[in-house]
Formats: structure tokens, sequence, C-alpha cells
């Protein structure tokens, strides 16, 4: 059986382009320097390296979902998306990044479980109780843990704080992205494992947002349990469905 073809380079000129630039998946184009023509395409990246095929429907379906949250959230959050004439291309406002990325974490799992088990009793600005497993729900509720944006390497630990000390964005712009993120947190309360979603503040000031979460799953209400079974057990359970939820800012 023949398979499918596939997408993995676009070469547009569409009038009033001002730029274009290829990433590892997507292609984009900008028209007037003020809208941007989003493909998706079949490309594949691992490990920042762009293998040489493509799969199938791959961007398709990574378009289509993206528009779908975008659409399930706008309610919460305004977003960038203006329309999806085809099933791989998004177009919608062009928007200036914030170089702060929203963590909201539900459970004690990943890097801040890593930085917890070294001695960190202060992450991101936020204290944590003595005591606390792997996994374990955060007693006090979702915490906020930030990361500035590298150019480079990993993201920065940051707290809320130091962000508008540095004047990454003001303090009320920083009140306005944790509002946002705990309202995406609190409907995802379906949601999470690290599903990301990217945000703007279009250039009429208010947030919008690019790319909601990826993620929604139904809640676990036997988490706690199953989670003291594998600890008397003697076996680590996973990240929970809502454990982390990443939300990236920007504006324009």
């Amino acid at each position: 059986m023949a398979s499918a073809k596939t997408l993995t380079h676009t070469d547009f000129n569409f009038p009033g382009q001002t730029a274009a630039y290829h990433g590892k998946v997507r292609d984009v184009y900008t028209i007037n320097n003020d809208i941007m023509v989003m493909v998706a395409t079949d490309r594949i990246s691992a490990f920042d390296v762009i293998l040489p095929k493509g799969i199938p429907y791959k961007g398709q379906v990574l378009n289509q979902i993206a528009a779908y949250m975008l659409d399930a959230t706008a309610d919460i959050v305004p977003n960038w998306k203006i329309a999806t004439p085809d099933p791989m291309v998004t177009v919608g406002y062009k928007c200036e990044g914030v170089r702060v990325e929203m963590i909201i974490r539900g459970s004690l799992a990943g890097s801040a479980w890593r930085e917890y088990r070294d001695g960190a009793r202060l992450l991101c600005g936020v204290p944590l109780p003595e005591g606390l497993r792997e996994n374990e729900r955060l007693p006090d509720g979702p915490i906020i843990t930030p990361t500035t944006k590298a150019e480079e390497g990993h993201d920065l630990n940051i707290s809320a704080d130091e962000i508008v000390r540095q004047g990454l964005v003001s303090a009320e712009h920083y009140a306005d992205m944790e509002r946002y993120t705990q309202a995406l947190y609190e409907r995802g309360m379906l949601l999470i494992s690290d599903a990301n979603s990217d945000a703007f503040m279009a250039a009429a000031g208010c947030f919008t947002s690019a790319d909601s979460p990826a993620k929604f799953r139904p809640e676990t209400c036997s988490f706690p349990a199953c989670f003291d079974r594998g600890s008397r057990l003697g076996f680590p359970i996973k990240q929970p469905f809502d454990t982390i939820y990443r939300q990236k800012f920007c504006f324009g």
C-alpha cells in the first residue's frame, strides 16, 4: 500500500509578505508586519534535530488540536487566532514575546521534585514544607513557579518579585499573567501532564493566547489512594494528570 504524502517544506510568497521563518516544525509567514500565517508541517524534530522524513497528517493533527483548544479557552483569555483556512494552517495576529514562562504545579514532580530532593525549600519564591514525597499533591494547592526564557540552554527559575524587578513585565501585567494561568489550570482540572500553551498580549493591550493546552483528561479522583498505595509498595506513582501546566506569555 502506498504511503500518504507528507508536507515537509513550504515556500510561499503571499501578497504583502514581509518575512518568512522556517522552524523545526512550523513555517511562519508575516503579512504587513501584523498578521502571521502559520503552517504546521509534517516535519518531526527530536532533540532539536529535524528528521529526514515527515509523518503523514502530523501537521494537520497538530494544527487542528491547537485550533480546537484556542476556541475552547477563548472565554478565559482572548487568543491570537483569526482563522484556520486549511487543516494545516492558522492565521492570526503577530505579537512579541515576554521572556517568561508561567508554570503552575499541583504536585511535587519533575524539576521541582529534583530541587526539593536536593534540599531546596524555596521554589521561585514559594516556600515548601518539609516531608513532601515525589508526585505528592501540594498541601496548599497549586503553586506558580515561573522561569525565564533563555536564548540558549535550559530556562532558569525566577520569582514573581524578580520578574517585576528586572522589568520583564510590569506588576500589573504579571498579575494578569497569574490570573490567566490559574484560570486555565482550573479549567484544566481535567488537564495536564505537562501541556503547553503560548499566550500573547496584543498591541491593543490585552493578553491573548497563541497555543492553548494540548491535553485535557478527566479528573482522576482516586489519585491520592493510588499514590499512598504505591508508596507503601515501594514504587512511585508517576505524575498525575494535573501535575504541571506551562503558560508562555507574550505581548505586542
